[in-house]
């Protein structure tokens, strides 16, 4: 993700739509991490793809707090056809069925690359194929664990990472003093390494994590990847508004994670370590 950025701006002042870099950092580590494969990428081929797939999430979770006729006022439940939610929800549903179904097969190929061995999708298989196992597995059981596994890790840490950089750019006193710390506790190495986070103590603070019986199940995927990300931003980088902008929004869209309605898009000045080193 740094190096793509770098690549970008390194010659030219370019806005970078941080909201969809987000998206595309969070679904590939969680793709990696529970499905052994890496499906987006940063070249321009495949932002039509990154878009869709974007979309299909913002929907999905638009669709899970509609409101629904049927599920208050049963006999009125004709008014969610009318209306279009239901007819919606069906066309997003088959989208997500079709998405799922299609790890499945890959998994089921004897074929498939070694990536994808002992990742969730084959350990869920396993325990459905397992005839001495007390889990009475279904696809649809499995397609519902998928979900759950896209859905908590793709878009909290997207929306997390792009709400925190969104308030940073609108309190430049702040952000400047997290890349103090950041860029003396790190120096010249290049990047912030997992082992270094434990030094950043003012970055912590602006990353919140649920506890007790509501606390986040992935919560140390979630800490590392979050922390990590926003890490490395604001040590690669100097962010600002984009020319003849003042001001930023924080309008929310509708859903179980509250993404930034508008995208944040933002000018990233690459960061030269190494001459700052020398002049201090």
């Amino acid at each position: 993700m740094i190096d793509t950025i770098k690549s970008r701006t390194v010659t030219k002042r370019v806005v970078v739509d941080l909201s969809e870099v987000m998206m595309i950092v969070t679904s590939n580590v969680i793709s990696r991490v529970a499905f052994g494969k890496r499906p987006y990428v940063y070249d321009d081929e495949g932002q039509k793809e990154v878009k869709t797939f974007h979309k299909l999430l913002l929907d999905s979770q638009a669709s899970f707090v509609n409101f629904y006729y049927r599920d208050y006022f049963p006999l009125m439940g004709w008014l969610d056809k009318l209306n279009g939610t239901i007819g919606r929800l069906e066309k997003n549903f088959n989208h997500l069925d079709e998405f799922y179904q299609e790890l499945i097969d890959e998994h089921l190929n004897r074929n498939r690359p070694n990536k994808m061995q002992d990742d969730m999708v084959d350990i869920l298989l396993r325990l459905k194929q397992d005839s001495d196992s007390n889990i009475d597995l279904t696809f649809d059981h499995i397609k519902a664990v998928l979900m759950n596994i896209l859905f908590g890790g793709t878009d909290t840490s997207a929306a997390t990472v792009v709400w925190a950089m969104t308030l940073l750019i609108q309190n430049p006193e702040t952000l400047k003093k997290v890349q103090q710390e950041v860029r003396n506790v790190i120096g010249n190495k290049g990047k912030v390494q997992e082992d270094d986070l434990q030094n950043l103590n003012y970055l912590k603070a602006f990353i919140p994590f649920g506890s007790g019986r509501r606390g986040c199940p992935g919560m140390s995927l979630g800490v590392a990847t979050v922390e990590l990300t926003l890490s490395n931003l604001v040590y690669a980088f100097d962010w600002e508004l984009p020319d003849g902008e003042k001001d930023i929004d924080t309008l929310a869209t509708l859903g179980i994670v509250s993404h930034k309605k508008n995208p944040l898009r933002l000018v990233a000045k690459v960061y030269d370590y190494g001459l700052q080193e020398l002049m201090t």
